[in-house]
């Protein structure tokens, strides 16, 4: 669901048509939010749709919403990996919490090395709230 609802928000910010946005989704299972997403007027309705899910966004930019949700994805992958530890799911979450790790120190990496401010990378991490 995660990956669907990044490509609504990234297309639909784009101006692209439903049909194309459909095509390039994840056909495994479209939710019923990600559905709504899709067929939503404009890129503020999706995103307040999502405020209303599970999800848990607040307001923001696409952007601020992509951060948001790969936070939630990230809390809910260590709740799973806590509660499931003997499980498909709990390897799973573990894959993903140390994939967000490592585009975190390659975020920082690329800040320091290019004498960016890291004070300024640190609203793009992704972690634990």
């Amino acid at each position: 669901e995660y990956e669907n609802l990044r490509t609504v928000l990234r297309l639909k910010q784009s101006n692209v048509e439903e049909q194309e946005i459909r095509e390039r989704l994840i056909n495994v299972e479209i939710s019923g939010l990600v559905e709504s997403c899709l067929t939503s007027q404009n890129i503020d309705k999706g995103i307040e749709l999502l405020r209303d899910s599970k999800w848990q966004i607040g307001n923001g930019s696409v952007e601020d919403v992509e951060l948001q949700l790969k936070i939630a994805r990230r809390n809910n992958a260590r709740k799973i990996m806590r509660t499931e530890s003997m499980g498909l799911a709990s390897v799973m979450a573990y894959i993903l919490s140390k994939i967000a790790e490592v585009k975190n120190l390659r975020m920082l990496m690329q800040a320091k090395s290019t004498g960016m401010n890291v004070e300024k990378v640190r609203d793009k991490l992704v972690v634990n709230q």
